[in-house]
């Protein structure tokens, strides 16, 4: 699922609205158990910031970064286990986040 546009550029309010659009596009694709409905779901999105700002900046699309902190401080306390981490621009420290991640199903 992406991000549009319009979500990161409302902030507070596009962060907020992206958390529960992925939410319920999460729980359409899990299978039909019976208990399915009660389960938790743990969403981990990892981002570079700076290149986001820069890619909408070189782009013409207006994106401050207060507004960007805005959105993700709104995502991660719009759903107890979903969380939006910066982890800059760095490959190897970024794989090296995402390999201490472990996937659960």
């Amino acid at each position: 699922m992406q991000i549009h546009e319009d979500l990161l550029q409302n902030g507070t309010k596009g962060g907020a609205e992206f958390a529960h659009r992925l939410e319920l596009e999460a729980r359409n694709h899990l299978p039909n158990y019976e208990d399915g409905e009660h389960w938790d779901l743990v969403v981990g999105i990892y981002v570079d910031m700076n290149s986001l700002l820069l890619k909408y900046a070189s782009a013409d699309l207006p994106l401050s970064k207060e507004c960007l902190m805005d959105f993700v401080r709104a995502f991660n306390l719009a759903q107890p286990l979903f969380d939006m981490v910066d982890v800059g621009g760095d490959r190897k420290e970024t794989a090296r986040k995402l390999a201490g991640k472990t996937s659960i199903c």
